[in-house]
Formats: C-alpha cells, sequence, structure tokens
C-alpha cells in the first residue's frame, strides 16, 4: 500500500485485482483474499493486523473494509490530536519566563538526581507539623502490629 491513498482505494483496487484473476481462470478464496490485503496493507495498520489475528476474527472483505476504514479515521484522529499538543508544547518552550532566564537547566532525567532527592527529603522532614509525626508514629506502629495499609 503507497503512503498518502486512503485504504478504501487500497482494498477496492485488490478487489479489482481478484476479479481479473478470476477472469483468467484462477480462484482465490475469500480467506486468502483477505488475508492478501492485510498483509498488502502499510506499517501503520500494524496494529490492526494484530488485533485480527490475536482475536481471530473472520471476515468477508466489505466487513474488512468497513472495519479498516473505521482504523484509519482514528489513526487520522490521532495524528490531528499529536500535532496540536506538539505545536503546544513548542509555544511554551517558545516563550520561557523571565525570572528564569539567566538558570542554567540540568538534564537529571525523569526523576532527578540522588542529591536532588534526599534535599526534597530533608525539606519535607523540615515541614512536618506535630500532627504528621503522630499519624506517621501511628503508621510505622501498626506496620510493626502487622496491621495493613488498606486497614488505616
Amino acid at each position: 500500500m503507497k503512503k498518502g491513498i486512503p485504504v478504501r482505494d487500497h482494498v477496492l483496487n485488490m478487489i479489482n485485482y481478484f476479479g481479473e484473476t478470476e477472469v483468467h481462470g484462477a480462484m482465490i478464496d475469500d480467506r486468502t483474499q483477505v488475508s492478501m490485503i492485510l498483509e498488502s496493507l502499510s506499517p501503520d495498520f500494524l496494529q490492526f493486523k494484530g488485533n485480527y489475528v490475536m482475536n481471530k476474527l473472520n471476515y468477508k472483505i466489505t466487513q474488512l473494509l468497513n472495519e479498516l476504514q473505521t482504523f484509519e479515521s482514528i489513526l487520522k484522529d490521532k495524528s490531528k490530536d499529536s500535532s496540536t499538543t506538539i505545536a503546544e508544547v513548542y509555544v511554551v518552550e517558545e516563550n520561557p519566563s523571565t525570572s528564569n532566564k539567566n538558570k542554567k537547566r540540568k538534564n537529571n532525567g525523569a526523576f532527578g538526581s540522588k542529591p536532588n532527592k534526599i534535599r526534597r527529603a530533608r525539606q519535607a522532614l523540615k515541614r512536618t507539623t506535630p500532627r504528621t509525626k503522630s499519624l506517621r508514629e501511628y503508621v510505622f506502629t501498626a506496620e510493626l502490629k502487622g496491621i495493613g495499609r488498606e486497614t488505616i
């Protein structure tokens, strides 16, 4: 399947080819026709093909055409959504705040570096109130006694 061609046109071309083979005397059964159509699809339809095989679906050609068109419309909707979110991200990154202009940013991975984690933990301990300290002691004693978290 060529890139940019709607799946409907591709399947109709394949049906036309199957008709030509019948005119020339070759008979291809429905299951083989469906599998040939599935194999000729672009890599964009890999998820659809996997779903078809895993669920052991058995479509006729017209049912397959309808399902492929539905899947194609879902793919187009997803691509439109992802392009708008990328545009929003670029807009946000183009206008950095003026207060952070002179600061350098470090890329510490998804969770930050170990010193940052330790610093945040120490700050959290400083912010604890007597109420949270008593709750922590309660949870600690409950864990020692073997009471599960779901009962607390």
